[in-house]
């Protein structure tokens, strides 16, 4: 039906089907025209019913404007370039407003959940849904302009919503100030107060939360994951100077996230977090907590996974549980002490290697610090960052920046690439810790401090046993430019003894990486720290040995407990019973590997030898001329394990016809290959240019043989992978032939 600009004059009432009357586009290709279609400007109140699926199309330049009812168990799809508009009282259908051209103007409220297609545009609220959220989609390259008296809502627009479809936060955008295009998210307005439950995981576009008045405060509850994919804006999340007020909170429920991509640095002004989930920051941009004096209630945890944290101008979040830095992001502290989280763990080197954790001001704190890998912890030239908690982890804690550290309680290995470090207490340092100091960096140890470490390094210089202190100290290795400040002293331990090789072999091959025997050989070498080697042993578990210490460094080690990769560990003990250790690992196999896909190819002089396994083999290639006896002289082998092989063999000679045998993890693969030319002779089963009754005999001895074991591959002659009766026949059907 086509309406061609006379209103009302049409019929009382529309029923649509379909896609309309088809039109050739060109090229053959017939497309719908719509059920209903406006070729001019045209407004009708007729109500309208989508019996199925049906189109509406409005011509390019053209309005239709609807202000009739719209009902009907069909959906409605928007088509052409012109405008449709939705007018007149508030609109019941249910069914879904697929605007996939042109523009959709939407003048009163309706309960349909609307598509926005690429290059298309909806335009013009209120939209709701009474009883719950139907939803916008707007697809990447779509558009929404929604204008700044837009609500979003339930049926009640001062109500909020309920957000209950993970579908509607899909390239989603939720009304505000403004128009947006594309896959963003705004919440707020100027004049509403709302509150957004996120009850499924979401994950949006941009969030924006707009700033707003008065007592009209934004709330966000989180009880499933918020992910914000590419940027918060603007920069700052606040209510206008109401940093006091804690009745706008982003509360993150137990067991979820809210997180950012990545953005706008940000400053949550006011923003008050509560719940016991985790906010994660993404993304390289900064986040700043600036409370003025407000506590956040928030129990749970802050992870950094990028970017920079920062916990300054008074953003209390002593509450929260723990602050996790991954590596890539940094935690800022700004000199509040300990309004930070409970405890600190770190990785890393930080957001563009400027810490894990950076004190950019004088700090005194109490929390805990677990050092998780190696990470970087540093100070701002001319601040004092003061760390009275314990700090223990796994990994090594780097010390950077031209400021000081001081520390009291730490168990890790200590690397001081930079600036000073204060060691407060004579437990500063556990005896198991190492310490590591760069040149340029210092040391400085509290007044009648002993610190004991395991082991001291200068210059990655390992020193030996003693005492090493400033002049003044009693030490007896005196270093008035490493020692500076008070008087205190480092006694190192005994430096033990150095492994300087350790190396595990195959013991018929002397290949590094791959054996088919359970007794290997080892080549074990060690020099002598602070005191002499008194002991060595070898094990296969990661855990030194009690007993079974010999005086001499072993040479062969049997691998017990199955086969796959396996690693050796080498010990080596002093006088002093400090322990050296080092590794080095093997693939113990004696799976036999399905050799596949073989090929030989290459210039005269040169054969480049190409096959597959089924498992990881290291390969090699043994070759030889074709003689009598069909013997291998040579063999090139490959450097790593794989499936795929390659092996290149040069300085063949020329005319000469070579044979080429396959070996992996030490098995022979067979058949051989011959190169240039294939064998000769076929039921040639010894080899000697002649088939006749020896090789009958051949055959016979080796019948039901395993093919793979020894030359047993000459029986198979008609290369059946078997030696059975099949090949005594083939061999009696070439008796007395020879070779050319």
């Amino acid at each position: 039906m086509t309406s061609a600009g006379y209103g009302d004059q049409t019929p009382q009432a529309y029923t649509l089907n379909g896609t309309g009357f088809p039109v050739d586009v060109g090229g053959g290709v017939m497309v719908g025209q719509g059920a209903l279609r406006f070729t001019e400007d045209t407004t009708t109140s007729r109500p309208i019913t989508l019996a199925t699926d049906s189109d509406i199309a409005v011509d390019a330049s053209r309005t239709g404007t609807l202000t009739g009812a719209i009902d009907g168990a069909g959906n409605l799809r928007k088509i052409g370039l012109g405008t449709l508009i939705i007018a007149g009282s508030p609109k019941t259908y249910g069914g879904t407003i697929d605007v996939a051209a042109g523009k959709l103007k939407v003048l009163t409220p309706i309960t349909s959940p609307v598509v926005v297609r690429a290059g298309a545009i909806l335009e013009g609220p209120p939209i709701y849904f009474p009883g719950g959220v139907a939803g916008v989609t707007v697809e990447p390259g779509g558009t929404w302009n929604y204008g700044p008296n837009a609500w979003w809502g339930n049926g009640d627009p001062t109500a909020g919503g309920n957000w209950s479809d993970p579908d509607n936060w899909t390239h989603m955008v939720v009304p505000g100030v403004g128009a947006t295009v594309g896959e963003d998210a705004t919440i707020g307005s100027t004049t509403v107060k709302r509150t957004i439950t996120v009850d499924v995981p979401v994950t949006i576009g941009t969030l924006e939360w707009h700033q707003i008045d008065g007592a009209n405060l934004n709330y966000i509850v989180l009880e499933q994951d918020l992910t914000c994919v590419t940027a918060l804006l603007p920069g700052n999340i606040s209510g206008p100077y109401s940093w006091h007020n804690a009745t706008h909170p982003m509360t993150v429920s137990e067991g979820t996230s809210f997180s950012q991509v990545d953005g706008d640095h940000i400053d949550f002004y006011g923003i008050v977090f509560s719940g016991t989930g985790s906010v994660v920051k993404n993304g390289t941009t900064t986040w700043g907590l600036r409370q003025y004096g407000v506590t956040q209630p928030f129990a749970g945890t802050w992870i950094v996974n990028d970017g920079i944290l920062l916990f300054g101008r008074g953003g209390s979040c002593q509450n929260s549980a723990r602050v996790i830095v991954k590596a890539g992001g940094s935690m800022m502290s700004a000199g509040y002490g300990d309004q930070t989280p409970q405890a600190y763990t770190l990785n890393g080197t930080g957001h563009q290697d400027q810490g894990a954790l950076r004190f950019t001001a004088s700090d005194a704190s109490s929390r805990p610090i677990t050092v998780e890998t190696d990470a970087l912890l540093t100070v701002d030239s001319g601040f004092t960052a003061t760390v009275t908690g314990a700090i223990d982890g796994d990994g090594i804690l780097t010390k950077g920046g031209l400021g000081k550290l001081a520390i009291s309680a730490c168990t890790t290995d200590v690397s001081v690439a930079a600036g000073t470090l204060g060691l407060e207490t004579s437990t500063a340092l556990a005896e198991t810790s190492s310490l590591s100091i760069a040149t340029g960096a210092t040391i400085d140890v509290a007044d009648d401090a002993n610190v004991v470490v395991a082991a001291l390094y200068i210059d990655d210089v390992l020193q030996f046993s003693g005492t090493y202190g400033p002049t003044g100290s009693g030490a007896a290795n005196i270093n008035d430019t490493l020692f500076t400040g008070r008087l205190g002293m480092i006694t190192a331990g005994s430096p033990g003894p150095a492994i300087t090789a350790f190396v595990v072999s195959d013991a018929s091959t002397g290949s590094t990486l791959v054996t088919n025997d359970a007794t290997v050989n080892v080549t074990l070498t060690a020099e002598a720290g602070g005191a002499s080697i008194t002991g060595y042993a070898i094990t296969q578990e990661d855990v030194q040995p009690t007993e079974g210490w010999s005086e001499t460094a072993p040479t062969t080690c049997t691998i017990t407990g199955g086969e796959g990769t396996i690693t050796l560990y080498a010990w080596v003990k002093d006088s002093a019973d400090v322990v050296g250790k080092a590794s080095a690992s093997i693939l113990f196999t004696t799976a036999v590997p399905v050799v596949t896909n073989v090929a030989v190819a290459g210039p005269e002089g040169t054969a480049t030898v190409t096959w597959d396994t089924d498992i990881d083999t290291v390969g090699s290639v043994k070759y030889g001329q074709v003689s009598q006896t069909g013997g291998t002289t040579a063999e090139v082998a490959e450097t790593a394990l794989g499936k795929a092989h390659s092996v290149t063999i040069t300085g063949l000679e020329a005319g000469k016809n070579y044979k080429l045998v396959i070996v992996n993890n030490e098995i022979l693969a067979s058949p051989p290959v011959y190169w240039p030319s294939p064998w000769p002779i076929a039921g040639d089963a010894n080899h000697d240019c002649r088939v006749n009754i020896l090789d009958l005999i051949f055959i016979r001895n080796k019948l039901n043989q395993a093919v793979g074991t020894g030359d047993n591959w000459k029986a198979d002659v008609n290369e059946d992978t078997r030696i059975n009766i099949l090949d005594l026949i083939f061999v009696r059907n070439k008796l007395n032939t020879q070779c050319p």
